[in-house]
């Protein structure tokens, strides 16, 4: 009867376990929090998903969210300028530390 009760108490932490500096909304939109700002919070991106912005550099902004499920055009901007890549153009590069370039987006969270 121990072994049951330890075996579900186990099996709810597992579920219930979150990390506390990453939300994810619907498996659509993952945020994370920077540890060093507190009140900022981030669009966060695959490894896969930043090669595949390191790989196609020559496509726009807008061409790369179409293949990242949840990005925007202004997400994948923002990651190519953290990340120092030069992705396109079409959308217009927020300047740094600028109120949209430390708040998210709103409407999603």
């Amino acid at each position: 009867m121990k072994f049951v009760l330890v075996l579900l108490v186990v099996n709810l932490v597992a579920i219930h376990r979150v990390d506390g500096r990453t939300s994810n909304l619907e498996s659509t939109q993952v945020y994370r929090q920077a540890s060093s700002r507190p009140k900022v919070s981030e669009v966060v991106f695959t490894n896969e998903e930043e090669n595949l912005l390191r790989g196609q550099q020559s496509d726009t902004a807008r061409m790369l969210a179409a293949r990242l499920p949840g990005k925007t055009p202004l997400d994948v901007q923002k990651r190519c300028i953290q990340l120092g890549l030069r992705c396109g153009g079409d959308v217009k590069t927020p300047e740094r530390n600028s109120e949209k370039w430390r708040n998210p987006r709103r409407d999603q969270v």
